[in-house]
Formats: C-alpha cells, sequence, structure tokens
C-alpha cells in the first residue's frame, strides 16, 4: 500500500499515512536552526534542498541542517559586495535553469544555484510570484511580466482592468488565474484581451488547479470554492464535524498528493479531500506529539519524492 508523507513544519515530520490514517511525527522547530516559526512558502530546488520562507528570512534546509539568510548578505563568497535581502518571504519558485526566486518584502530576488549569488531584479511593490513550465511570471502594479528563459529582463505581458488590489496568482496552458481582494481575474491567454472577473466581492487568498482541471479557489474569510472544468463554480458547504464540507472560512496554500488527494490549509488547521470518496477530513495533530499551540496552516509544497511538506504559522 502506497502511503504519503508529510512534514509539517515548526513542526512535525508527518511518516507515513496509510488508508488507515495511522500518523508518527518528528518535531523540526527553532532548536533545530529555523529563524522563524512562520514558514509562509516552501520551494525544493534541483539539488534536493528544501528553501523555506519564514516573516525572519530564508532558510535552506540540506537534510541535515539549516542555514538562515535575512538582512544584509554578501552577493557571494567571492564578492565583498552585500545586498538587502529583508525579512518577511511571502512566496519562493524556480525557473528551468535550476535559479531560485523569492519575493521578499515585495521585492523580487534572484538565487543563481551555481554561483550560491543572491540579486535584486526589481524594485519595491511586487506583489506576488508563480511559474509556469519553467518562467517566471510576477505582477508589479497593475502589470503582469513575464521573465523567459532565465533572462533576467521581464516582459510585460497583461495589463489588468481596474487596477485591482492583486493577492494571487496561477499561471496555466491557457489560463492565467489572478486573485484580489476583490474577487478572481481570468485571462484566456489565446484572447490576451479577454479578462473575465468571477467572484466579486470576495477577497481570493490562493487559486489551485488539480490534475483533473479544476479550480480550487481559497479566500481569506470565505470559505472555499471549487470551479469545474466546464467554468460552473460552486461552494464547498461550512459544516462542522462532517465530511461533506469544512470548518474553516479562511483557506490558505493548496497541494496535490500522487494519490490525486488535494490538501488544504485553513485557520482551523490541515484538510484532506479524498479523490476515491470526495469527502473532507481534518488532519488532527496529538497533543503527545508535542501539537501546535495554533492550528494555522499556511503553505504547503509536494517535493520530488512525493512528501508533502506543511508549514504553519505560529508554532508550538
Amino acid at each position: 500500500m502506497k502511503t504519503t508523507r508529510l512534514i509539517i513544519l515548526f513542526f512535525y515530520l508527518w511518516l507515513g499515512i496509510s488508508q488507515a490514517y495511522a500518523e508518527y511525527f518528528r518535531r523540526i522547530g527553532l532548536a533545530e536552526g529555523m529563524s522563524s516559526p512562520s514558514v509562509m512558502a516552501i520551494y525544493q530546488d534541483q539539488l534536493g534542498r528544501m528553501w523555506f520562507g519564514t516573516r525572519e528570512g530564508i532558510n535552506l534546509y540540506d537534510g541535515g541542517q539549516i542555514t538562515v539568510f535575512k538582512g544584509w548578505m554578501r552577493v557571494s563568497e567571492q564578492d565583498t559586495a552585500s545586498v538587502w535581502l529583508g525579512n518577511e518571504v511571502s512566496a519562493i519558485t524556480g525557473d528551468r535553469n535550476g535559479d531560485v526566486y523569492f519575493l521578499i518584502d515585495d521585492t523580487l530576488f534572484k538565487y543563481f544555484l551555481r554561483s550560491g549569488r543572491f540579486q535584486p531584479l526589481s524594485s519595491s511593490d511586487v506583489s506576488v510570484l508563480a511559474s509556469f513550465e519553467g518562467d517566471i511570471w510576477y505582477i508589479r502594479y497593475d502589470s503582469l511580466f513575464h521573465l523567459k528563459n532565465g533572462s533576467e529582463k521581464a516582459e510585460m505581458a497583461f495589463s489588468l482592468k481596474g487596477k485591482p488590489v492583486v493577492t494571487c496568482l496561477t499561471v496555466k496552458r491557457n489560463h492565467i488565474y489572478v486573485g484580489t481582494r476583490n474577487g478572481l481575474l481570468v485571462i484566456d491567454r489565446r484572447m490576451p484581451f479577454g479578462q473575465k472577473h468571477l467572484l466579486e466581492g470576495t477577497d481570493i487568498y490562493s487559486i489551485f488547479e488539480s490534475s483533473e482541471g479544476e479550480l480550487w479557489i481559497g479566500t481569506r474569510m470565505h470559505g472555499l470554492y471549487r470551479m469545474d472544468s466546464r467554468g460552473k463554480i460552486s461552494k464547498v458547504p461550512h459544516l462542522q464535524n462532517s465530511p461533506e464540507g469544512i470548518s474553516s472560512e479562511q483557506i490558505r496554500d493548496f497541494v496535490e498528493d500522487d494519490q490525486g488527494n488535494v490538501w488544504f490549509g485553513t485557520f482551523d488547521g490541515l484538510y484532506e479531500w479524498h479523490a476515491s470518496t470526495g469527502q473532507y477530513r481534518l488532519i488532527q495533530i496529538p497533543h503527545y506529539m508535542g501539537g501546535l499551540s495554533h492550528s494555522s496552516i499556511f503553505s504547503l509544497y509536494k517535493d520530488k519524492q512525493g512528501t508533502l511538506w506543511v508549514g504553519s504559522y505560529y508554532g508550538v
């Protein structure tokens, strides 16, 4: 029987969830060198190392130790110049060349994997960051920019109508989904002047497209929505202690495991939507394993081995 492994950052190592839901945890936290208990972004580079974005800098985990990058940092080991990295890391992704990109204090940074050098690519006011097929996308003010083939010079791809306050970005082959404080913008890449505005009045927090082509839409305070491949939107019922719905109205990040199950973080904890049953399950972390003092989950990531990494906000 194939199992799903989860690692919960600040944290617990969840080594094996079977269909019987047996869990085993190993604690990872400040004692192991993390700079902050608030993990807002997770990414694995081509060397297999894990990058964690926190409210107090970047944390790089090589499987044995954690290295922290924050504040003033030398550009590289060979260069005496320094660069201001800032503190709060809200997004991490990578390009086809293996270089890693960070959104830190609203500024875009690039980390060159081969030289170990950090370089700022923008001034401030970058709101969101994403990647698709090895290219980097980001939004600055009301414009969507595209970095192609590892280029450090961005091209403006689209201008967003209405100058929205942007909160998240998901790029796919045919569509670009932009979450805003006032609903969801859908850009058809085949018809760049056609932009749909859906869920007006809703503060969107995260957007995820599953392997089945279904869009999962998390909101800041208005629950969870799902949009099927035909564009029909439905809201997941707000239900306490029921597998037919969820208890939280605050939905954060999403990830899909190797079995097609969709996991998402909420204010109440980690949820799993089981693909074979269509039911929802709130994961309970036993207090005898150290449990979280606050259940709020903000970041999720699946690594190359199929392990799911789960970042919490407040720690223990």
